[in-house]
């Protein structure tokens, strides 16, 4: 990263487009398929933040286990 920031009206139409060209599925529950949300200066800062992603030690879907 270079130091400068993405403006936030940058980051929202990158979410907007995002949500636009997204593909709907119905089945099992409505949900969305979003590709692109994030610019590439949102992903390494979020790579940089300095703790580990937090270990799913359940995998069964239940919702009282998420």
């Amino acid at each position: 990263m270079d130091g400068t920031m993405t403006s936030p009206s940058a980051n929202t139409a990158r979410l907007q487009a995002s949500l636009d060209s997204c593909e709907t599925r119905r089945e099992p529950f409505s949900h969305w398929l979003l590709d692109d949300v994030f610019t590439d200066e949102v992903v390494e800062g979020l790579r940089a933040l300095p703790f580990d992603a937090p270990r799913v030690e359940y995998t069964k879907g239940a919702r009282a286990a998420n």
